[in-house]
This record gives structure tokens, C-alpha cells and sequence, in this order.
């Protein structure tokens, strides 16, 4: 399979994840979560970049950056490389720890790219983490609020300053605003409320209901329900795609479309230019 197209440019903004090629832990602890953040500090320092949002997951990453020069090739190489030289050192291991490439979606500014801080913002939620973003650590989310200290790598101004210009008003609080009008439907009440023990007790004869996530079941990916929002975007589809191994044959069948309506949704966020748009059965 022919790699996909890397789209190098001045002033441009990406999205970027990397995961594990095993899909194992990227993460083990605070201590390995601190040593990325201080590597990401240092090569927004010595590449000249603007981080807007990151957010670290158990297998992979977020970020949101931006590129005054066309350089995110020479950044990303030297930080997951670097990276996985010091994971390898920790656990005395070798072998390869991130995919071979890392995938970096070049993003239209608006609305695409204000669709992106909060996609990043509720991942946790999505993910069972936490019920409110402002509570996951390991983002971004808290500090450009205001509800955290703010990392020196941050650009908060400049996000908040985005935020400002489309929606009016005061920059942070129209992000707050903007990421908690969807932390509700990000959500899903649990069906059991208790300890271990009592919840494993009243779920043994249950039958799986898939208007339930998975995530209340047992552990493993989200659900479809969870991962796929009503207008399905395409930063959601390509997240459920390539981070969850959701085929696209399943997400159609989920949103009760053809699957290449899903498959150019996927492709158009990916090249950056209509993949978050409604998705139209």
C-alpha cells in the first residue's frame, strides 16, 4: 500500500497521532507521561513551533501544532525517536515502539480546525477517563481553560485568540463554552452503579445491549456509539478508523450509510479539507 501523501507547509496546522505498533502501552506511568511533555517542550523550542493542544492516551498521542515553517517532518522524527530511545533504556528493551510513521492531518483553520480542540478535549471522556475534560491531567484542556497552570510550550494565546475572532467575546471562555457544549453527549450514564464486586454480580446475566458502552462491560475499545457523534465527522471516523481498528464496513453499518460515503469522509479529513463536515447517509 503506497503511503499516504505528507503535506509540508509554512503557517500550516496539523493534527498529529502516534501510536504503538503493538497497540501496547505508550505510557506506563506519570514518569513516562512527564519525560514525553518535556521532549515535546523541547522540540517546540528547537523547531520554531506553536503547540495548540495535545492530549496523551494509553497507546498514542494527540497534537495540535502549528508550523511557521515547513519543518513538522524533521520535529516529529526526532521527538518519537527520542522518545523511544529513553522507553527502550527505561525497560531495558529494544526493538520498535511507535508505528513507522506517525500520521499528521494538514487542517483547514475554521471550522475544521476549532472542531479539533474539542474532539482532542473529550477524548478521555470518550475513553472512560474522566467524566469532565478539565479533570484529565494529561492534556491540554485544563490550562488552556484556565483551570490549570499553563506548560510553557502551550500557545494558549494564540488559541485563545482563534476562538476570539469566530466566536466573539472573551478567547477562553468562548473555548470553554465551545467544549462544554458537548461534554453531555459525550458522556454515558454507567447501568451499574457500585463497587467491583456488585457491579460484576448484576452484570453476569445481563445481555449485552448495544445501546450500552462497551467500556461498562468489559475493558477494550469504546464503542461505535461512543467514538461516532450523530453528524460523524471525519476526525471522528478516522480516529474510530485508525486508533480503534474500526473497519469501515462496521461504521457504515452504524450510521446506516454506504461505506465509501465513510471512506471519503476518512480521506477528506485526511488530506485536511472537508472531512469535518456532517456526514450524509
Amino acid at each position: 500500500m503506497a503511503r499516504p501523501l505528507r503535506l509540508l507547509v509554512e503557517n500550516g496546522h496539523y493534527h498529529v497521532t502516534s501510536r504503538t505498533w503493538d497497540r501496547s502501552a505508550l505510557f506506563r506511568d506519570d514518569e513516562h507521561r512527564l519525560e514525553f511533555l518535556d521532549r515535546l517542550a523541547l522540540t517546540v523550542e528547537r523547531f520554531d513551533w506553536r503547540c495548540l493542544a495535545y492530549c496523551l492516551m494509553g497507546n498514542h498521542f494527540h497534537l495540535l501544532i502549528l508550523t511557521p515553517l515547513a519543518n513538522l517532518d524533521r520535529g516529529m522524527q526526532r521527538l518519537n525517536s527520542g522518545y523511544a530511545q529513553w522507553f527502550n533504556r527505561q525497560g531495558a528493551r529494544r526493538g520498535p515502539v511507535l508505528e513507522d510513521r506517525y500520521h499528521g492531518a494538514l487542517i483547514q483553520r475554521e471550522p475544521h480546525l476549532l472542531e479539533l480542540f474539542r474532539y482532542l478535549a473529550l477524548n478521555p471522556v470518550r475513553a472512560g477517563l474522566c467524566r469532565n475534560p478539565h479533570r484529565y491531567v494529561w492534556s491540554s484542556h485544563a490550562a488552556t481553560a484556565g483551570l490549570a497552570p499553563i506548560p510553557g510550550f502551550l500557545a494558549t494565546r494564540h488559541v485563545h485568540d482563534l476562538f476570539a475572532s469566530s466566536h466573539g467575546g472573551g478567547g477562553r471562555e468562548s473555548y470553554r463554552a465551545f467544549v462544554a457544549a458537548a461534554v453531555d453527549s459525550a458522556q454515558v450514564e454507567p447501568p451499574v452503579h457500585g463497587d467491583d464486586e456488585f457491579v460484576r454480580e448484576a452484570m453476569e446475566h445481563v445481555t449485552r445491549d448495544p445501546e450500552i458502552p462497551r467500556r461498562h462491560w468489559s475493558a477494550g475499545r469504546p464503542s461505535l456509539r461512543e467514538l461516532l457523534s450523530r453528524s460523524a465527522t471525519g476526525a471522528e471516523l478516522s480516529f474510530a478508523y485508525r486508533n480503534h481498528g474500526y473497519t469501515m464496513a462496521s461504521m457504515a453499518a452504524h450510521l446506516r450509510c454506504h461505506v465509501s460515503t465513510v471512506s471519503r469522509r476518512i480521506a477528506a479529513f485526511e488530506r485536511g479539507d472537508a472531512g469535518l463536515q456532517d456526514l450524509t447517509p
